[in-house]
Parts: structure tokens; sequence; C-alpha cells
């Protein structure tokens, strides 16, 4: 990657950010609703923390846990995809991915993969994007694999 590649991607990167971390905090709302439809004890209190990272590409991710477990459950990746790392193509790509317990891709949304629009410039698409993600399909499967890991149903030492 150019030195000029480089700062378009971070130019993007700035312009997108904002919108990475609406769609966290969207999302843990929407956890939360979801959360006490099934909660019928306090047994099952959200804990996260969102950050931001990456090498090649940047991210802004939150970790998801049951309150009476230390380990992570599930992620939320947004990443800022990067055409040239992927591709060699210019332009950039949002992927939101879940990450289950030990690195288990339990699914993502990459809009319009294996298409010649994949990857963009434009910052506007790139919102729109993560703006038309369903917040509440990613809350529903967040809530039902956390369902699943409850911590009585872990077994006793």
């Amino acid at each position: 990657m150019t030195q000029q590649e480089h700062t378009n991607y971070l130019k993007i990167w700035d312009g997108i950010k904002d919108d990475m971390m609406q769609f966290h905090t969207r999302l843990h709302e929407a956890i939360r609703l979801n959360l006490d439809k099934v909660n019928s004890g306090a047994d099952m209190k959200l804990v996260s923390n969102m950050d931001e990272g990456g090498d090649e590409e940047l991210k802004i991710f939150v970790d998801y846990s049951l309150r009476d477990n230390d380990k992570s459950l599930i992620g939320v990746d947004v990443i800022l995809t990067d055409g040239r790392c992927r591709e060699d193509l210019p332009g950039c790509g949002i992927i939101i991915e879940l990450i289950g317990y030990g690195g288990q891709h339990l699914g993502a949304y990459i809009p319009k993969n294996f298409s010649p629009e994949a990857f963009t410039e434009d910052i506007d698409e790139l919102k729109r994007r993560i703006e038309h993600a369903n917040v509440n399909e990613f809350a529903v499967e967040i809530v039902e694999h956390l369902a699943r890991h409850r911590p009585q149903d872990r077994p006793k030492p």
C-alpha cells in the first residue's frame, strides 16, 4: 500500500468511525431489550466494552459476556475493509462479524459482497451500509448465543 492509499484509507476511517460506534450503541440497546424479553433472572446481565483496533484494517469491536463469566462469549467487530489488502482494488468495504468463544465464526454481514461495488471510496455509501445492517437480527442472534451459555448451565467444578 502506498502512502497515498494509506492516507485515503485513514480519511475514510475518520469519516465513518462515529457511525461504527453508533452501530454498537444501537446494538447494545437492542440486546438489552431482547434480554429483557427472555430473562427472568438476574444471572444474565450484559457486560461489554467497546474498543478500537486492527493492523492492516481498522475496526471497532465489542466483546460480550455474562456478568458472572470472565470469558468473552461473543464478539462483534465492525471492520473497515481495505480493497487493496483483500482484492488489490481501490476503496473500502464494511464487514460486521460475530465471533464466538475461541474464535468460532458465528456469522457476518458483508454488504455488496462478491459484486463490483464491494469496495468504494464514497463515505456516505459506507455509512449507509452500516445504517442498513439489521441491528435487531444481530441482537436476537447474540441473545440466543448468550442464553445457551448461562452461568447455571456451566458444569460445576
